[in-house]
């Protein structure tokens, strides 16, 4: 593929993981979801593109949102995991199936945690959380977090 149709498509599906962050916006019910069906985008770069187009497209997506959304949830779990989350991913799974197990799990938790402490510090940082609540998200999550690598593959 030549060069300007390799940025044309990468062009397109920034803008669609745009878009994609914008309806999160206005339906409000739906961030967490939209974050992760834009990081679909991704994976399309990741297969036609390469590895560093995915991350350009993720590079992207994450400032436009942080400059033109006006309700910045989405932008949050797009760029505090699901946007570089496949590239990760592809890149983990070169390197054995218990590794890259290992190596995901690692990448969310310190993703789950980076969040939740930029949130409570930053966003609303006079919120409490007991400790039994941020286990019980964390478990949860994780066993999402297991079903959405599954579903990415």
């Amino acid at each position: 593929m030549r060069i300007t149709k390799k940025i044309s498509f990468a062009a397109i599906l920034a803008a669609l993981s745009f878009i994609l962050m914008l309806i999160g916006c206005t339906v409000e019910t739906v961030t967490f979801s939209v974050a992760a069906i834009a990081s679909l985008c991704t994976v399309v770069a990741i297969i036609e593109l390469g590895y560093g187009y995915a991350f350009m497209l993720y590079l992207a997506v994450s400032v436009l949102s942080f400059l033109l959304l006006p309700i910045k949830d989405p932008l949050i779990y797009f760029a505090g995991f699901f946007g570089y989350y496949p590239i990760v991913k592809a890149l983990s799974e070169k390197l054995g199936k218990a590794l890259s197990y290992v190596i995901k799990g690692l990448v969310f938790s310190a993703a789950f945690f980076g969040i939740l402490y930029f949130c409570l510090k930053i966003i609303a940082p006079g919120v409490t959380l007991k400790p039994i609540i941020i286990i019980g998200a964390y478990l949860v999550l994780i066993a999402v977090f297991y079903v959405f690598d599954v579903a990415l593959t």
